[in-house]
């Protein structure tokens, strides 16, 4: 049951990040939407537990055996022997709540998030999650990824189109 709990929530975090960013895009403009914030709200909640999971059933709430295995996953993937990573796991936790506060404060004044801090945000946390899930995941990962890539570019593209449509310059 552990192994399920670890791995369901990663993939319900990685499905609420995918839809918050396929939203976005299909949005280009406007203040926040309570479903930007609620998708992302999600997938962070998801990622705590994922963590709370993960050291429970794997790690036995040790942090030394969480950076053990981050290691030895390290050196599989990649052939560097560094648990390193787990710090940036850490620091995903914080700058992703953090960019929910920021998006739900920018909610409350119906403006947008700073664009720079969501830039990073985001940059930041698609990085990881694209580690987590194509380095470390299972292989077909890489079609899930193939999929959500393919749909935000359709989706910016049909927005945009519906844009011009909407605003024709004079």
């Amino acid at each position: 049951m552990g192994t399920a709990l670890i791995d369901w929530t990663a993939r319900g975090m990685a499905t609420c990040c995918a839809l918050r960013w396929i939203f976005v895009v299909s949005r280009r403009r406007g203040a926040v939407t309570i479903s930007d914030a609620a998708w992302w709200f999600a997938g962070w909640v998801l990622l705590v537990v994922h963590v709370a999971c993960a050291f429970n059933f794997q790690h036995d709430w040790s942090h030394a055996a969480a950076y053990e295995h981050t290691a030895r996953r390290t050196a599989e993937a990649v052939g560097w022997n560094w648990g390193g990573g787990l710090y940036f796991n850490y620091a995903t936790i914080l700058v992703w709540g953090a960019d929910v506060v920021v998006l739900v404060r920018s909610r409350q004044l119906k403006s947008r998030a700073p664009e720079l801090w969501t830039w990073c945000a985001t940059a930041w946390i698609g990085f990881m999650l694209a580690n987590a899930t194509l380095v470390f995941g299972p292989g077909w990962w890489w079609g899930a990824a193939a999929i959500l890539v393919a749909t935000v570019l359709v989706v910016a593209r049909v927005s945009s189109r519906s844009e011009i449509a909407r605003d024709p310059k004079p």
